[in-house]
C-alpha cells in the first residue's frame, strides 16, 4: 500500500513538471518571442504606411506607404509608436506568415496597358523582357525613422512604375530613399542619406538609396 502511494505521488510530480514545462514553452512561444508573426495583425487604426500591431509584445511593423503623387507626399515618417505599440520593424510577416513588406506604392496614373493588360509594376529582373523603348527615372523619398526601430525586415523597393507621356514615351519610375534617423535610436544611424547599423557600422543593404 505504501509503495502504491509513492508511485502515485511520483506520477503526480511528473505530470506537474510536464505541465510547467509546457506552460513555459507557451509563454516563450507567444510572449517572449514578440516577433512571432502569429502575434501580429493589421492595426485597427489606419495609417500611412500601413501598420501591423502586436498587442502582446507591444510592437508594430511598418508596411507599404501609399504615395499620393505630391511633393509633400515624398516624406515618409516612421513614428515612434502606433496605436499604443512601439514601431520596431520595417517590413515583416503577420498571421500565418503572410508577407508584410515595407515598400512604396505609386498612384494609379503610374501604369500603362500592354496588350490589353494593365501593368503597374516592373520588377528589375523583368526589364530585359520589355520590348519597347523606355527611360528610367528615380523618385527620391525622404524616410524619417523613429527611435524605436530595431530591425529592417523584408523591404520591397525594387519596383518600377511605368508612365507614358502625351507623345507615348514611356518612363519607368523607381522609388529610392534618402534616410534620416533619430539620434535616440540605439540600433541604427543615418549618414549621407543612408542607414547603417550602430553595432558594426555596416550599411543596411535591403533598402535602396538615392
Amino acid at each position: 500500500m505504501v509503495k502504491s502511494k509513492k508511485n502515485k505521488k511520483k506520477k503526480i510530480i511528473k505530470i506537474g513538471v510536464v505541465v510547467i514545462i509546457f506552460a513555459l514553452f507557451l509563454y516563450w512561444f507567444f510572449v517572449l518571442r514578440i516577433d512571432l508573426s502569429l502575434n501580429f495583425d493589421l492595426c485597427e487604426k489606419e495609417g500611412n504606411p500601413i501598420m501591423c500591431c502586436n498587442d502582446i509584445g507591444n510592437c508594430a511593423i511598418a508596411g507599404t506607404y501609399e504615395w499620393d503623387g505630391s511633393e509633400k507626399g515624398k516624406e515618409i515618417v516612421i513614428p515612434d509608436e502606433w496605436d499604443g505599440n512601439k514601431v520596431t520593424k520595417l517590413g515583416g510577416f503577420y498571421g500565418r506568415g503572410v508577407p508584410f513588406g515595407f515598400g512604396i506604392a505609386f498612384p494609379k496614373e503610374y501604369s500603362i496597358t500592354d496588350n490589353g493588360e494593365e501593368i503597374y509594376v516592373y520588377n528589375e529582373g523583368w526589364l530585359s523582357e520589355i520590348t519597347y523603348r523606355y527611360d528610367i527615372k528615380n523618385v527620391v523619398f525622404k524616410l524619417k525613422i523613429g527611435k524605436n526601430l530595431k530591425e529592417v525586415g523584408n523591404a520591397e523597393l525594387c519596383d518600377y512604375f511605368p508612365k507614358a507621356d502625351n507623345k507615348g514615351n514611356i518612363t519607368l519610375y523607381h522609388p529610392v530613399l534618402y534616410v534620416e534617423c533619430s539620434k535616440e535610436n540605439k540600433h541604427f544611424y543615418a549618414k549621407d542619406g543612408k542607414l547603417y547599423y550602430r553595432e558594426n557600422d555596416k550599411l543596411v543593404e535591403s533598402l535602396e538609396y538615392d
